[in-house]
């Protein structure tokens, strides 16, 4: 079990985001069973999920590892940019929605779980943000 299992469930991959699944029309039913999932919950709790992506923002932006936690600063930085913010909490929420989930899922099991290929997790993160901010 990874550090802070009980709060978000870093025991899955998502699914709404796979290839193909972009042209179903049950896509976004699937992105909101995998945030329920993440989230460790039955139906949506804005209460929980605030309070856990609080949490996790000031767990991942504050790592030993220092270059993680660059990283992480960097990403919520730039997605806040997105909605013309500079706030770390709105940047990391952006993190969860359609467009990066499935990649800031991956991160945050990454980094939960010390899993070795943390650094290319990351990278993915950085590129899907950058691709998004481009278009």
């Amino acid at each position: 079990m990874c550090k802070d299992q009980s709060m978000y469930n870093t025991d899955f991959s998502c699914t709404y985001h796979q290839e193909g699944a972009n042209d179903n029309p049950d896509d976004n039913e699937r992105y909101q069973r995998d945030m329920l999932r993440a989230f460790c919950l039955e139906e949506y709790d804005d209460d929980v999920v605030r309070s856990v992506t609080q949490y996790l923002c000031g767990l991942v932006t504050h790592l030993p590892n220092k270059e993680h936690a660059a990283i992480w600063k960097q990403c919520t930085k730039t997605a806040a940019s997105l909605f013309l913010s500079e706030d770390m909490e709105v940047g990391f929420m952006v993190l969860f929605s359609y467009d990066f989930f499935y990649v800031t899922h991956e991160c945050l099991c990454a980094t939960l779980c010390h899993d070795d290929d943390i650094d290319t997790k990351l990278k993915k993160m950085q590129e899907a943000l950058a691709s998004f901010k481009s278009e």
